[in-house]
């Protein structure tokens, strides 16, 4: 925090503020560790105590929680290892580590790991060795179907979700290769790895440039809900000064993802101070629909509804990120015709009919979204 902020923070707390609205939000945005941070910083005195000590122990359970999911972490990466799997963890504890120097103030709710699509099924039941289970609606479907169909790309499996209930434990399998509605070049990612300390031990995760692009492109798919994803981005910036935005720029152009990395950036710069070069100031700017979309995004963060965007309102959204016509195309073609596992379990067809299921997707769609009016709802950003 600089003088100015630590100057206004002080003022603020001056005046007669709803607490609970605070807490409430600070919660919904996943920052209550940021904000207990700096309000300390700022002025203990003026916090009432009561609200103190919910924010203390709050941020007592999110550490602790991060601890042992960080722990957690390392058994399963350890375990992969083992079996010759190479896998990269991002976002979560390596998150934390990276960006936030620590797994205090960064909360998150999985562990999203990425291994070759050829390691799947392995690393599947390496999970399921620890106890973790797929969603129950996998148990109607064959796992070597899932496995068989998770290498084409005509098929929506690019991501496998496991649960530990008991232990509130979630891991995002991330198969590495171009994913279905992301336009990052796995291949070209897994070119920047490096090794960063997590509680002792050395984990493989991607360059501050490899995560950036991921968490912008992640962010803005879930129409940056959270002001978390805009901090991420902040504290990105700030512990790493001396990016390789030669790199960046390059690959986010042939990634087709250059727009969300510069909304990202802008909003990390207008909400949170984050500087930027000149340069990269400079090409922002001269994206009016960038500056659109920051606008959006800042007016929907505090609506005081917090509910997830419609389905047409989100389309539309990430629609408006993408970097070009074809691009959008590409989306469109994608999310009406590629075949996910909701939609095998709709319809039971034997092996040799399964490229009806490139019919049946876009009707299900009509059926869920034009016919019944049902809102779209999104998981919440790990």
């Amino acid at each position: 925090m600089d003088v100015e902020g630590k100057e206004q923070i002080k003022a603020l707390l001056q005046r007669d503020l709803d607490w609970e609205f605070i807490l409430r939000v600070a919660e919904r945005h996943r920052v209550t560790a940021l904000l207990f941070l700096n309000l300390t910083r700022a002025n203990l005195e003026a916090i009432p105590p009561h609200i103190l000590n919910r924010l203390d122990n709050h941020v007592y359970r999110t550490t602790a929680g991060n601890l042992s999911k960080a722990a957690e972490l390392l058994g399963i990466l350890d375990a992969f290892a083992k079996q010759g799997i190479r896998a990269v963890s991002f976002k979560g504890p390596t998150l934390a580590a990276c960006a936030y120097g620590g797994l205090a103030l960064r909360e998150f709710n999985d562990l999203d790991i990425a291994v070759r699509g050829t390691d799947v099924p392995v690393a599947c039941d390496i999970l399921t060795t620890r106890g973790y289970r797929p969603p129950p609606d996998w148990n109607l479907l064959s796992p070597k179907m899932i496995f068989s169909l998770s290498s084409v790309n005509a098929y929506h499996f690019d991501r496998f979700s496991f649960d530990r209930f008991s232990e509130g434990f979630a891991v995002d399998l991330h198969r590495t290769m171009p994913m279905r509605f992301f336009p990052l070049r796995m291949n070209a990612l897994l070119e920047r790895v490096e090794q960063k300390l997590l509680l002792g031990a050395e984990v493989a995760t991607f360059t501050p440039e490899a995560l950036l692009l991921v968490l912008c492109v992640h962010a803005t798919h879930h129409v940056w809900q959270e002001l978390v994803l805009a901090c991420d981005i902040a504290e990105l910036l700030r512990t790493n000064p001396r990016l390789d935005w030669t790199w960046l720029l390059k690959e986010s152009c042939a990634s087709g993802c250059r727009r969300r990395l510069f909304l990202g950036l802008l909003l990390a710069k207008r909400l949170l101070g984050a500087s930027l070069p000149d340069i990269v100031a400079a090409e922002i700017q001269a994206d009016g629909a960038v500056d659109s979309l920051g606008s959006q995004v800042e007016e929907d963060l505090f609506c005081e509804s917090g509910g997830a965007p419609s389905v047409w309102r989100s389309y539309a959204f990430t629609l408006r990120a993408m970097d070009g016509v074809l691009q959008r195309i590409r989306f469109c073609l994608r999310l009406g015709l590629s075949p996910g596992v909701a939609d095998l379990l709709a319809v039971r067809l034997p092996r040799m009919l399964f490229p009806f299921y490139l019919l049946i997707r876009p009707l299900r769609l009509i059926k869920r979204h034009l016919l019944s009016g049902s809102a779209f709802r999104r998981q919440r950003c790990g």
